[in-house]
């Protein structure tokens, strides 16, 4: 045994024993005395890239797979490759580790994974099935099972297998936020929160748990605004503020005239509700005074990231870079004002924010709540949204546009507005499009009360959810059971976007949720000819859809009470004419609003920009 092997042998002790440095130093003696050395190869670039030091480890990575054709060379090779978007060549070093090795139940689970990434979802749960099939107990591989299940819409059968899960491991702390997901997407919001709380119980730096647990909390009826702020408080205080001490002078020019560089950070430049309110902002910016930067955090970017790319002076494509160098990136770029478009959304980069990279940072659309970070200085709303007088709980500084927070343009191609459906079959179709989690059991006994009344009516409800039969009928029953004869409620599932949009054809009048409201289903409907009927509310969130309403020139829309919502629908109800008018006019006067009028919205949001620059320009001096 030459002295290279003995000493590799004491490596994989000190490795096991998680004396990482020490194994380093000698696996680079073991490399300087024996370059070929595959074992000590691989065992220094894990090393390497579980440190982040990718450049290196893919150096050690690709001297194996050089040297011989090896399954584990090729299956780390690909991991780094997966993990900085390079999907095709991934796919292609997955493939090659599983013709060497077949058995190979990791890589069978990372092609998995990387088939569900993109969309390719049936693929990919077979690959997880293949993987069980070798190991029934690989834990990580079940659980991706039951991601890909919510994903295909079988909700039930991914509750049940993440419940599985729990039941036998009850300190997994990703089956419980899975379930927690699932719940969510099952619309019981409450037993969500639950299951997040369980899952940080069980993994307390789990962001991803923190993040869902915020948005299940806004959806829950039971929480109030106070316990939500103090939930995204806890949020800054566990993962933001560690990071002060990374935050450096900012060395930008305090002249409060000049040309402003403007970054707008999004995981969702793609088809996506966020790219209907931000593209007409971005093609509306002023370019003699603003330049513009958007950091793109997209996975899988669609025909909208490219277009939208298109708008922008300088594009950044930050998928797969940490956290600290998109930090630095920024600031090499000069960025005067940084503005957050997902809030504790799915891809958000808070942890950027953290770092305070730009010297104004501003929360803005993409999330109706406030950040809860100290680092970012203003939230953008507006007067209707978050009037002086009420008592909105924000870490940032709101900063009030003087009509609406909101721009809205169509992304893609859309139906023309139909004839009203009252007019075809002789009785009213009311509708609502918005996340089932949105519809608690006091709107369902509204929504009831409103049925009762109008005897023929009948209320379409249109949700990815239902094209999980157990679903569909746990939620048929909820109105079975305020007295609703489940002929009545008609229940769709998935379809494209322009599907969608033509089955407001279907839709008279369109019911919103409380307290939580839509946002971007209520500006779908406007469009589509269809009045919306929303609940006033306090809170930043439980106001979104009145100030839409507000905006599109129909306040006569908006209820403060219980009762009063219900008699806004039954006067609308009563009178098919008007209706069928308003279903004409309905495009032309969104068109025509403050909600759709690009260049005025714009520059209102750059004289806000500009007063932002003053203040700090000032308090430079």
């Amino acid at each position: 045994m030459t002295t290279a092997e003995t000493t590799y042998k004491y490596i994989r002790i000190l490795i096991n024993k998680g004396m990482i440095a020490e194994a380093e130093e000698l696996l680079e003696q073991v490399l300087a005395e024996s370059p070929e050395h595959l074992d000590a190869l691989l065992s220094l670039g894990v090393i390497l890239a579980h440190r982040g030091d990718t450049t290196r480890a893919e150096t050690c990575f690709r001297q194996i797979v050089a040297h011989t054709p090896h399954a584990q060379g090729f299956f780390h090779l690909a991991n780094l490759l997966c993990n900085q978007g390079k999907t095709a060549d991934a796919e292609t070093l997955y493939r090659q580790a599983l013709t060497l090795e077949p058995g190979f139940s990791q890589a069978l689970n990372n092609l998995g994974s990387l088939c569900r990434n993109q969309g390719r979802l049936e693929e990919a749960a077979g690959y997880f099935r293949q993987a069980l099939a070798l190991d029934p107990d690989y834990l990580t591989a079940k659980v991706n099972l039951g991601i890909v299940l919510r994903l295909l819409l079988s909700f039930s059968d991914a509750a049940a297998l993440f419940e599985e899960i729990i039941e036998a491991h009850p300190e997994c702390a990703a089956a419980y936020f899975n379930l927690g997901n699932t719940l969510l997407s099952m619309g019981d919001a409450e037993a969500a929160v639950t299951a997040y709380r369980k899952a940080l119980s069980c993994e307390p730096d789990n962001m991803g748990a923190f993040d869902n647990l915020l948005i299940a909390m806004a959806f829950s009826p039971t929480v109030d605004a106070s316990q939500l702020y103090d939930e995204h408080r806890r949020f800054t205080t566990k993962f933001a503020t560690p990071l002060k001490n990374q935050i450096k002078l900012h060395g930008n020019r305090a002249d409060p005239n000049r040309r402003l560089k403007i970054g707008y950070v999004s995981a969702d430049f793609r088809l996506h509700a966020v790219a209907y309110f931000i593209e007409p902002v971005l093609a509306a910016h002023g370019r003699e005074n603003f330049e513009i930067h958007c950091y793109a955090n997209v996975g899988t970017p669609d025909r909208i990231t490219d277009h939208t790319m298109s708008l922008a002076d300088q594009w950044r494509n930050i998928y797969g870079m940490s956290d600290a160098m998109v930090a630095e990136l920024i600031r090499e770029d000069g960025i005067d004002i940084l503005v957050d478009l997902a809030g504790h959304t799915s891809g958000h980069r808070l942890l950027v924010f953290a770092r305070k990279p730009a010297p104004i940072q501003v929360e803005f659309i993409g999330y109706p709540n406030t950040s809860g970070l100290d680092t970012i200085d203003y939230l953008i709303t507006d007067e209707i949204t978050s009037p002086e007088k009420l008592p909105q709980l924000f870490s940032e500084e709101p900063l009030r546009l003087p009509e609406t927070r909101y721009c809205f343009s169509p992304v893609i191609a859309t139906p023309e507005v139909s004839i009203l459906p009252m007019q075809q079959n002789g009785s009213i179709t009311l509708g609502c499009f918005n996340n089932v989690a949105k519809i608690n059991q006091r709107v369902i006994t509204l929504w009831a009360k409103i049925l009762h009344t109008l005897r023929d009516s009948r209320l379409l409800l249109k949700n990815r959810l239902f094209d999980d039969p157990g679903c569909a009928r746990t939620f048929q029953d909820r109105f079975t059971h305020a007295g609703i004869d489940p002929g009545r409620i008609m229940l769709r599932g998935h379809s494209s976007h322009m599907e969608t949009l033509r089955e407001y054809s279907l839709v008279d009048i369109a019911l919103d949720t409380f307290p939580f409201p839509g946002g971007t289903t209520t500006c779908e409907a406007l469009w589509m000819g269809v009045p919306v009927v929303a609940m006033s509310g306090v809170t930043f969130a439980e106001r979104q859809a009145i100030s839409l309403l507000a905006n599109a020139g129909h306040r006569e829309w908006i209820a403060t009470s219980e009762e009063e919502y219900m008699e806004i629908v039954l006067d609308l109800a009563a009178d098919p004419v008007r209706l069928a008018q308003v279903r004409s006019n309905l495009r032309h006067e969104l068109q025509s609003s403050p909600l759709m009028d690009a260049p005025r919205f714009v520059a209102l949001l750059e004289d806000a920009y500009r007063r932002m620059w003053l203040k700090w320009c000032r308090n430079q001096a």
